[in-house]
């Protein structure tokens, strides 16, 4: 087979130039399934993927380590902007394939799973560079190349959606592309406004807008936790605008508990922003899966002057012991149990009463969550809620729209 004797080529999104000599002219076909008539030693190959085929180029992973990024002296130099300036490296060891991401700002991915450490690759993996794609072949003795997963293109069209999508994430992250807004949680026996809950949603085209399908979606790409930090550093941000904010409950992601120093970080950061505004950290009571572990957070967090609510209290399963040992300073009631409170049978409005007087004898602020109508509203001061929240009292607002009363 001969070489090409100008080793440079187009990209999905800018050019590449091989520093040595070594593209191999000729293609495989939409499975990954080639044969060449040369009988060659085993030796491993990468091959461009353009426009939903696999291109016509081809080159040797033919120095150990070869490394791709933009820096010129890389042995595959990619010019896409979103490409580091070394940002990978295969490593050969005896007939096995390493691949290592050096700490790239876009990262690098196998079948779509972007490397936190090194991965051994298999004959016929789809590896991204950012957004750059490639498919590995190792080319065995008989002359034929070998691969272990035939991927049909419908199937690469799918990771590549995916790997848009992460782009796009990625992109929301760095960009801060989210909006926030305030909704009010007033003192039920004068509506006086103690403070908001600050509710966010994404602002980038091509990404879900509300916060439940965004956060579906950040799941799927593991990146929930930053995309909740995100959420919470936008809040408190424009929380700082405003004159009198008061009390300020920021949500949390349930996986945020599983890292507290992450998340402690993440809190300081955001009191730094706001100074001597209270802030109030949401988690929701089922995130709270060691009750020992969660103990020592709750005193970094009153150590850093943020103090814990509960949320969707009366959604599935509640547990009055773990709350009783955990002590948050607030209990935020699932709107499950103040619908239609003012109609309740004489059981279920007893049922409340008595778990609100338990949470008053714990220390604990009751505040009744998704009030919408006047009768919901004095059924709840009457049945023992200090705080509410609701249409009622208040919609979800933009801080410009706050700000001009």
């Amino acid at each position: 087979m001969p070489y090409d004797s100008s080793p440079a080529f187009a990209t999905g999104s800018g050019y590449a130039v091989l520093r040595r000599d070594v593209v191999r002219q000729g293609s495989v076909d939409g499975r990954g399934r080639a044969s060449l008539g040369d009988s060659l030693s085993t030796v491993w190959y990468l091959e461009g993927l353009v426009d939903d085929r696999a291109s016509s180029w081809r080159t040797e992973l033919a120095s150990n380590p070869f490394r791709v990024g933009r820096q010129a002296d890389c042995d595959l130099v990619l010019g896409a902007s979103s490409i580091s300036a070394v940002h990978a490296e295969f490593v050969q060891q005896g007939e096995r394939m390493i691949l290592r991401d050096l700490g790239s700002t876009n990262g690098t991915f196998v079948n779509l799973n972007r490397l936190d450490t090194p991965r051994e690759l298999q004959p016929g993996d789809v590896v991204h560079f950012a957004d750059q794609e490639f498919r590995v072949f190792q080319l065995a003795e008989s002359g034929s190349f070998r691969t272990t997963m035939a991927l049909d293109m419908d199937a690469i069209q799918i990771m590549r959606d995916a790997l848009r999508r992460r782009g796009d994430f990625e992109a929301l992250l760095r960009e801060r592309q989210v909006e926030v807004e305030f909704q009010p949680i007033v003192r039920l026996s004068d509506l006086t406004r103690v403070g908001y809950e600050v509710l966010g949603r994404g602002a980038r085209d091509g990404l879900p807008r509300k916060a439940p399908e965004l956060f579906a979606a950040a799941e799927s790409l593991g990146m929930e936790w930053d995309l909740s930090a995100v959420l919470r550093e936008k809040s408190v941000q424009e929380a700082s605008t405003l004159p009198e904010p008061g009390l300020l409950f920021l949500n949390t992601h349930p996986r945020e508990i599983d890292e507290p120093e992450r998340l402690m970080e993440s809190l300081r950061a955001c009191r730094e922003k706001v100074g001597s505004v209270e802030l109030v950290l949401e988690i929701h009571e089922m995130a709270v899966t060691d009750v020992d572990a969660f103990r020592s957070l709750r005193e970094q967090l009153t150590d850093a002057g943020v103090q814990i609510a509960f949320d969707d209290f009366g959604k599935g399963r509640s547990r009055f012991v773990e709350l009783a040992e955990l002590q948050p300073q607030f209990l935020k009631f699932d709107r499950l149990l103040v619908q239609d409170l003012h109609r309740a049978t004489k059981q279920r409005w007893e049922m409340v009463r008595v778990i609100v007087d338990l949470v008053w004898e714990m220390g604990v602020v009751p505040l009744a969550e998704g009030v919408e109508s006047e009768g919901e509203a004095e059924a709840c001061e009457e049945i023992g809620f200090q705080l509410g929240q609701g249409y009622f009292y208040g919609r979800p607002t933009t801080p410009k729209l706050l700000l001009r009363g």
